[in-house]
């Protein structure tokens, strides 16, 4: 699999296509926003003429439009029930973008199964489970930060009695002081809760997924933390538990993009090599195309070296974040046009 992302309907979807194959890309992966647009079956056709295959990204637990509409002035303090998943502060965590939506609330979790039953009908070759995890703008973690300075949610009062119903303690503080909830003696229940929480949530989606579409390949998009970083922070904070996630899957990708996070290239396989070796499944690692959160430049030679180290710890197997980016760089995807073809079909994993 050599697959890239795109988050949007190209202009022209026929050079799009072409541009992929072109370069030497078999997969595309497809968020919402190209799956629910007045462009998408013109950019399946573009993609079908080319003879690639495709994946619908599904953001698990992010929060949709429908999440933050109802959550409304909730987010900013007022008084009444967000959808948001709630720190222990008592107000929904938000950072930028990124906002997730409460695990229990049905309401949610329903639209994302109607969206991924929609999702099936266009008959993708393949769905690829995205924010899959609890709260956490990972991509502005410093590498030094401190396992127990990464706080997450959900303390919400259905959170708290849905640990509580399933035996996991750490239901609340008496008189709803949310932040004793995450001292020393309840972190444990709370965390067991998390990776419980995931794990029922990715087995329902993968268990309907295939119902829907046999014989459909399913990813798992994962933070690329490797196990006891930060304190063992993606199964503790994050509730990723790649180990107990790998049976409702075909394979992983985890999201390494080296400059963002300030590592060296060479850091994708190390992270990748962690992740096959917690899940025995085969890894896609993805590299990043362009500079984000990062404050500096990404050089065309840095870039193909972070692809480089994708081919590598993927076994010739890579994606690439993202379209939008690499369409805006021609030297950027004739390099990468290079190096593909350096690398035969019989390689790839």
């Amino acid at each position: 699999m050599r697959s890239i992302k795109a988050y949007s309907v190209p202009g022209d979807a026929i050079a799009a296509a072409a541009l992929w194959r072109t370069t030497g890309f078999d997969w595309v992966m497809l968020a919402p926003s190209c799956l629910d647009s007045p462009g998408t079956a013109g950019l399946l056709s573009a993609i079908r003429g080319e003879g690639l295959r495709w994946s619908a990204i599904e953001p698990v637990f992010l929060a949709d439009e429908g999440t933050v509409a109802h959550a409304g002035t909730v987010a900013h303090g007022a008084s009444g029930e967000s959808e948001l998943s709630i720190g222990e502060s008592g107000l929904p965590l938000i950072a930028e973008w990124v906002r997730f939506a409460c695990p229990s609330k049905v309401a949610h979790a329903r639209r994302v199964e109607e969206r991924l039953r929609a999702h099936a009908e266009l008959a993708p070759d393949g769905m690829s489970l995205d924010f899959a995890r609890f709260w956490q703008f990972w991509e502005r973690v410093p590498e030094n930060a401190k396992g127990d300075s990464l706080r997450s949610g959900c303390f919400c009062p259905d959170c708290r009695a849905d640990r509580a119903s399933r035996g996991f303690g750490g239901a609340g503080a008496p008189g709803g002081n949310l932040a004793a909830a995450a001292d020393s003696s309840a972190e444990a229940d709370i965390s067991a809760w998390r990776r419980d929480v995931v794990e029922r949530r990715i087995a329902a989606l993968s268990s309907l997924a295939r119902g829907l579409l046999p014989g459909v390949v399913l990813g798992l998009h994962t933070v690329p933390w490797g196990a006891e970083e930060y304190g063992g922070a993606i199964t503790r904070v994050l509730g990723q538990d790649i180990a107990a996630l790998a049976p409702f899957v075909d394979y992983l990708t985890p999201m390494a993009y080296h400059h963002m996070v300030g590592r060296d290239p060479e850091w994708i396989g190390r992270v990748a090599a962690d992740q096959a070796a917690r899940s025995g499944l085969p890894v896609v690692p993805c590299a990043q195309t362009a500079p984000a959160y990062a404050g500096r430049e990404l050089p065309a030679g840095e870039f193909i070296a972070a692809a480089e180290a994708a081919l590598r710890a993927g076994g010739g197997s890579m994606a690439l974040y993202r379209h939008e980016d690499l369409a805006a760089s021609p030297e950027k995807a004739a390099a990468l046009r290079e190096l593909f073809a350096a690398r035969p079909e019989e390689e790839r994993s």
